[in-house]
Order: structure tokens, then C-alpha cells, then sequence
């Protein structure tokens, strides 16, 4: 017997044993949820995660078994039926080509497809389904985070928000912050503003805070406007 997790149980046990990148997987976890079609790298990423970590004595509870026989079996795509006879290019029960309506039930195990995604059994896609590849413009939600997490800790905000594309938001950051921030320094060290100069600090502390947590948002939006069409939002 081979186990076969659906794409959902995979991410979640990753997520758990702290696999992967995280900000990639709650993707592809938010995507799955939505019943959305997966980018094929996001499937080969996740494939390649699977095989490294996850074996059958970490698999979740809710795995489906399957002999090692299905996989030579064939059925119509418009009905379920079992195609027994693959001589014959028409299915005996409903009597529809082979390969028609192949969006409706999977080719390969019969299980019941939706919106052309995957299938939720053996993860075959249909004749008709498009392996789609991300997008060059895809922005990477870790290295968002990590442009604005580390450049803003020495003092330069607003890189992340230059990297998803939000240059005027980026340069407001960048020299808001930059601003307050030496005033800040400048008036707590020397002693004479420092009643002043800490509470700048302080706002400089809540502006690097909240570059991130926008940016972040920002990333997200973008990468789910661009996966619905086809284009950048801005």
C-alpha cells in the first residue's frame, strides 16, 4: 500500500516540524485553503520538502491509501466509471470520449475534481490543466521581511517597501525615519532634549515596527493580485 497526503496535510505537518520557509508555506497553505491552483514551482518546492522530511511515521491521520495497481487504471472524466476496455476510445456508461470533461473527475483514480486544480487523491492533474509557473515578478514574502527586519534595525527603513514596488511609501519611510531617528540620538546624548529626544526614539521604534508588519501586507496583496491578473498592481 503507498500512503499519499493531500498538499494541505503536507504543509501543515512542515509548518509544525519548522521545514521550509515559513512565509512560503503559509502561502501555498492560504492557496490550498482557497482551492486555488498551485504554481507548479510551489508544487515542486513542496514535493521536494515531502521527500526530505516527511516519511509514512510522520504522515497525519487523514491519508489516503491506494494499491500500487490504480495506477494503471483509467477512468472517464465526465462520469468516474472505470474504463476497463482501453481499446475502446468512448466510456460504456455514459458514452462520452475518454478524454473529455477531464476537469470534472480525475484520469487517473477517479476521484472527483473542482476548478481544475489538482487532484485532491493522487494530486494528477487533468489533460486540460495548465501547470502554471510563478510569475518573474513574484516578490518573496521572506525576503520582505528580512529587508525590512534587518536594514531597519541599522537605521534604514522602507527597503522592503522599495522591493514589493512601493517606492513613494519606501522613500517616505526611509527619510521619516532616518529624521527622527538622528534627532533622536542627537538629543538624548548630548542631555540637552533628551526629555525630547527619548520619545523620538520611541516613535522611531513603532515606525520600524509598523515598515515591517505594512510591508508584509503589502507583499501578500501584491502576490495575490498579480496570481488572480496576471499583472502587478501597481
Amino acid at each position: 500500500m503507498k500512503i499519499i497526503l493531500s498538499d494541505l496535510d503536507d504543509v501543515n505537518e512542515l509548518l509544525k516540524l519548522g521545514k521550509g520557509d515559513p512565509g512560503r508555506l503559509e502561502h501555498i497553505k492560504t492557496t490550498l485553503e482557497s482551492n486555488k491552483t498551485l504554481f507548479e514551482s510551489d508544487k515542486t518546492y513542496l514535493q521536494q520538502l515531502v521527500d526530505d522530511n516527511l516519511s509514512e511515521n510522520t504522515a497525519p491521520k487523514s491519508v489516503v491509501h491506494t494499491s500500487k495497481n490504480d495506477t494503471n487504471k483509467e477512468f472517464c472524466g465526465k462520469c468516474g466509471t472505470e474504463i476497463s476496455d482501453k481499446s475502446n476510445s468512448f466510456c460504456s456508461k455514459c458514452g462520452s470520449p475518454r478524454n473529455e470533461h477531464a476537469e470534472a473527475y480525475c484520469g487517473k483514480c477517479g476521484q472527483k475534481i473542482h476548478n481544475n486544480a489538482p487532484c485532491p487523491n493522487c494530486q494528477n492533474y487533468s489533460p486540460h490543466t495548465s501547470r502554471l509557473q510563478r510569475p518573474v515578478e513574484w516578490k518573496s514574502e521572506s525576503t520582505t521581511l528580512v529587508l525590512s527586519i534587518i536594514l531597519g534595525l541599522l537605521g534604514i527603513q522602507g527597503v522592503g517597501h522599495f522591493y514589493v514596488g512601493k517606492i513613494g511609501k519606501g522613500v517616505a519611510y526611509l527619510i521619516g525615519s532616518l529624521v527622527v531617528l538622528i534627532i533622536g540620538i542627537g538629543l538624548t546624548v548630548t542631555g540637552i532634549g533628551a526629555v525630547i529626544g527619548i520619545p523620538l526614539l520611541i516613535v522611531y521604534f513603532v515606525m520600524f515596527l509598523f515598515q515591517i508588519l505594512d510591508s508584509r501586507k503589502l507583499c501578500r496583496y501584491y502576490n495575490d493580485y498579480l496570481e488572480e491578473n496576471n499583472k502587478a498592481p501597481w
